[in-house]
């Protein structure tokens, strides 16, 4: 059958939290495994404790923006959480996140 979606866990993946880890998503779900659905976060995992000590590490401190931006080039198309219901728009305005990086997102 077709899947038509995954859901990403709160966990990390060789250091990435899985919401995050485009390598996993978008090269080996998406590209090895022809997966066209949806990426659906954990209730709130790129908004988590776990999700924001990695932004803290790689950015230096944590941002809801930085957040945001790593949740969607991590490949995810929906969060059930409210960081990107909250912050998409403020990440767009800032730069952050490109129009193009939102429409991939929900096509």
């Amino acid at each position: 059958g077709v899947n038509r979606g995954v859901m990403c866990s709160v966990n990390r993946i060789n250091g990435v939290p899985a919401c995050a880890n485009a390598r996993m998503t978008q090269e080996i779900l998406r590209g090895s495994y022809g997966m066209e659905g949806a990426v659906v976060t954990d209730g709130g995992a790129c908004g988590d404790g776990n999700f924001q000590a990695y932004i803290a590490e790689k950015y230096g401190n944590f941002t809801q923006v930085e957040a945001v931006k790593e949740c969607y080039a991590g490949g995810v198309s929906s969060e059930l959480g409210v960081l990107l219901a909250d912050e998409t728009v403020d990440a767009l305005s800032a730069g952050a996140i490109d129009q193009e990086t939102l429409d991939t997102a929900v096509e």
